[in-house]
């Protein structure tokens, strides 16, 4: 019985391959299907096709409403068909050579390997459509991003958090009349490296990848290490585009290229971090962080929205206290006083 189970295992695998896929002349035969258990197990396989034709509405309309988490579960699904094809080897291997000749011989490993190359195949494949989609998420939420800062210079009454878009991939929006996601006050120095935040209860926590590889990021920061943080910091934002550790790994980037003189890289990463998260723990030190680069890098006029955004959002937050000693306070004030005696 045991070799008859076998048999009907790797006839139902051989039946899965494509007939164009295999190269494997028929056995010729060599196993007569006298008993009772594989025959009725045969006549209870579906027709070829058949299976594929009743299924086409359902598929039709799957395809329209794609779950979300589909290509993980198809990558999971991948994983156990693997082990349990190793699992089926492992028993061919123990049932000698009267199971061997049973369930086909030469050709039933035949059968196996190709398989196995098949899956392995399939697993690249998803491995790398999914590296695609971080990085098309990444690249696009960038773009969005810098559009939104040009927008916003073009409106001195521009509500810089108001305007900003959810980061890409981090979810759904929150419905309208929702109330914002509880954050942690901030702690954060715009000189200090500041610790990691806590992550609100109500956003699912970072990964064990997520965590190890920010951890490896902020003590290349600690040691001064730029490019290296950089790299590594470049990879978690691409990778894990919209988690828990996106704003705190934007504005170690922030802080890596400023030191490593890119200012203008370390302004883009300041502003996606305070988009990111607007109200959240990095918020203000980024706004800070994105002033100060602004007046150095221009005209110190450059840095009064977002002065003024910091003042507005965070009124008793350390960075607002520290914004208005930066060099270009003095110059918004300058900038608002004619407004107002326009106005009057």
């Amino acid at each position: 019985m045991r070799g008859a189970r076998l048999s009907l295992l790797f006839l139902v695998c051989g039946a899965a391959l494509p007939a164009a896929g295999q190269d494997i002349a028929p056995m010729g035969g060599a196993i007569a299907l006298d008993d009772p258990a594989l025959v009725e197990g045969l006549e209870a396989l579906p027709q070829q096709g058949s299976e594929a034709v009743e299924q086409d509405p359902v598929s039709a309309g799957a395809a329209a409403e794609m779950d979300p988490d589909t290509l993980a579960d198809m990558q999971a699904d991948l994983r156990t068909i693997s082990a349990d094809l190793q699992g089926l080897r492992a028993e061919l291997l123990a049932s000698g050579a009267q199971g061997f000749a049973a369930a086909g011989g030469d050709s039933a490993i035949d059968r196996m390997n190709a398989m196995e190359s098949r899956i392995a195949d399939l697993t690249a494949r998803t491995e790398k459509l999914s590296n695609t989609i971080r990085r098309v998420v990444a690249e696009t939420g960038n773009r969005i991003g810098d559009l939104e800062f040009r927008l916003c210079e073009l409106d001195p009454n521009c509500d810089l958090g108001a305007l900003m878009s959810e980061q890409l991939g981090s979810g759904a929006a929150a419905p309208p009349g929702a109330p914002p996601a509880s954050a942690p006050p901030s702690d954060i120095s715009a000189v200090v490296l500041p610790p990691p935040a806590d992550t609100p209860v109500d956003i699912a926590p970072p990964t064990e990848e997520e965590h190890r590889e920010f951890a490896a990021a902020r003590r290349a920061v600690e040691a001064g290490r730029w490019q290296e943080a950089m790299t590594q910091l470049d990879h978690l934002v691409s990778a894990h585009a919209g988690g828990p550790l996106t704003a705190d790994s934007l504005y170690l980037l922030g802080l890596a290229q400023n030191a490593g003189e890119m200012p203008e890289a370390a302004a883009k990463s300041w502003l996606m971090a305070f988009s990111a998260a607007p109200d959240g723990a990095r918020a203000a030190a980024s706004l800070l962080a994105l002033s100060e680069v602004l007046g150095e890098m221009g005209e110190p006029g450059d840095a009064c929205p977002f002065l003024e955004e910091l003042r507005r959002r965070f009124p008793d937050s350390a960075e607002a206290a520290a914004g208005t000693e930066h060099p270009a306070a003095a110059a918004c004030a300058d900038q608002a006083a004619p407004e107002g005696d326009g106005a009057d």
